[in-house]
C-alpha cells in the first residue's frame, strides 16, 4: 500500500491507496502502528501538492480522517508540516473543491481533542482563516474556518491576533447565519474575545449589529445558543460602567434579560441570573438603583420557586448582593436604613427567604437563606 502511495507514475494507484488508508481508523491497532512506522503521514502530506486534483483532495481527506481519529496522527501531521502544506494549497489554488477539502482537513487537525499539543502550528493559520471568514462565499468553508479559530482562541492566548485580523464585522454578521454550527462557533469566539477584556469588549460593542444580534439569540429555540449568547452578555456586564450601561439603559435589552432569568429551563435561568448578579457586583450605585427600579428583584424572587437548587442559590446570591450594595450605600450616605431592604419587603421577598430557610430540602439553600437573614438582621 505504501509503495502504491509513493508511485508517482501510477496516479490511479496513488488515489486508491490514499482512499484505502482513510479506512485505517476502522482497523486494528497493528495497522495503526504500521501507519507510523512506514511514514504514511509524510507521504500523504506530499500528495496534497499533487497537480492531479482527485489525488490532492483524497490525500487531504485521508489526513483529516486520520487526524480526527488519533491524537498521535494529529500531532504527527502538525509536526511534519501538514498545516503549512494545507495552507499553501488553500492560498494558491483557484479550485473550490481543493479549498473546501483543505479547510475541512485543517478543522480535523483541531478536532475536539485536548490539549492541542502543537498549538504554534495552528496559530500560523490565523491569517488564512480570517480571510476565509471575511471573503469566502461557501459557508462550509467558512464554518470549518470558524471551527479552527474557535479551537485556537480557546486553547491559546492569541486573542489579540484574532482581533487584529479584523474579523469582528464578519463574526457579528454570521450570528444570523442559518447554519447552527457557524452561529455557535462565531458566538463562542465573541465570548472569548469579550471575556474580561474591556478594550476588546469595546471593539465588539462598536459593531452596529453586535448587541441586536446577541440579544436576538437569547430568544433562540436552541438552548445551547441561548446559553452562549448569555455568556457574552455576562462578559459585557463584567466590564466597565459604560459597558454595563448599554444594557441597563436599554429597556428592551434589560427586559429580555429579566425574562430569561425566569425561564423554565434551569440552565438558562442560571445563566441569566448570573449575568444580572455580575451587573450588581460591578455596577455603580446609580446603576444598582436603576436596576432595582426596573424590576431586577422580580426574577430573583421568582427563581426561588425553582426545583433546581443551583438556580435558587444564584438567585439568593443576587438578592444578598443587592442588599449588600444597599447597606454600603446607606452607610456612605448616612441613611438610617438599607434602601433595598424596603423594596424586598414590598415584594414579599423576606417571607420567601424565610420559607426556604425553614423548609427547603437542600442544605446549601437553607444555609444561604439563613446567611441573608442573619447578615442583614432580618427577623
Amino acid at each position: 500500500m505504501i509503495t502504491f502511495l509513493q508511485n508517482d507514475e501510477e496516479p490511479y494507484l496513488q488515489f486508491e491507496a490514499a482512499w484505502c488508508l482513510s479506512e485505517i481508523p476502522n482497523g486494528e491497532n497493528r495497522q495503526n502502528e504500521d501507519v507510523v512506522r512506514n511514514h504514511v503521514i509524510s507521504c500523504l502530506i506530499k500528495l496534497i501538492k499533487c497537480p492531479i486534483q482527485e489525488i490532492a483532495e483524497q490525500a487531504a481527506i485521508t489526513i483529516g480522517i486520520l487526524a480526527e481519529d488519533s491524537l498521535q496522527y494529529q500531532n504527527m501531521t502538525l509536526r511534519l508540516g501538514g498545516m503549512e502544506t494545507l495552507l499553501l494549497i488553500i492560498n494558491t489554488t483557484s479550485n473550490k473543491n481543493i479549498s473546501k477539502k483543505g479547510m475541512w482537513a485543517i478543522s480535523r487537525l483541531c478536532g475536539s481533542r485536548r490539549p492541542l499539543l502543537h498549538l504554534e502550528h495552528l496559530e500560523i493559520a490565523i491569517p488564512t482563516l480570517a480571510k476565509a471568514i471575511q471573503r469566502e462565499t461557501d459557508l462550509e468553508i467558512v464554518t470549518d474556518a470558524a471551527c479552527v479559530l474557535y479551537h485556537i482562541i480557546t486553547e491559546g492566548n492569541d486573542v489579540q491576533k484574532i482581533v487584529e485580523a479584523n474579523i469582528l464585522p464578519s463574526l457579528v454578521s454570521y450570528l444570523r447565519a442559518v447554519n447552527i454550527n457557524l452561529r455557535t462557533y462565531c458566538i463562542r469566539i465573541l465570548a472569548r474575545i469579550t471575556s474580561r477584556n474591556p478594550t476588546q469588549t469595546n471593539l465588539a460593542l462598536n459593531e452596529p449589529n453586535f448587541l441586536p444580534n446577541i440579544f436576538s439569540l437569547i430568544k433562540h429555540n436552541k438552548v445551547s445558543i441561548r446559553k452562549d449568547a448569555l455568556s457574552v452578555i455576562s462578559n459585557i456586564m463584567a466590564g466597565t460602567s459604560e459597558q454595563i450601561k448599554v444594557v441597563v439603559n436599554n429597556s428592551d435589552y434589560f427586559n429580555l434579560l429579566l425574562h430569561q432569568a425566569t425561564s423554565e429551563v434551569p440552565s438558562i435561568q442560571r445563566e441569566a441570573c448570573g449575568a444580572l448578579l455580575i451587573a450588581i457586583q460591578e455596577g455603580h450605585p446609580e446603576q444598582i438603583f436603576q436596576m432595582v427600579q426596573n424590576g431586577i428583584l422580580k426574577p430573583f424572587l421568582e427563581s426561588l420557586d425553582s426545583e433546581d437548587p443551583m438556580s435558587i442559590g444564584v438567585s439568593l446570591m443576587g438578592i444578598s448582593c443587592i442588599l449588600n450594595r444597599g447597606a454600603h450605600f446607606a452607610e456612605n450616605n448616612n441613611f438610617s436604613e438599607n434602601p433595598f431592604l424596603k423594596d424586598l419587603v414590598e415584594v414579599n421577598g423576606i417571607e420567601e427567604i424565610k420559607k426556604l430557610q425553614e423548609s427547603h430540602p437542600d442544605l446549601n439553600v437553607r444555609r444561604k437563606a439563613l446567611d441573608i437573614l442573619e447578615k442583614f438582621r432580618i427577623s
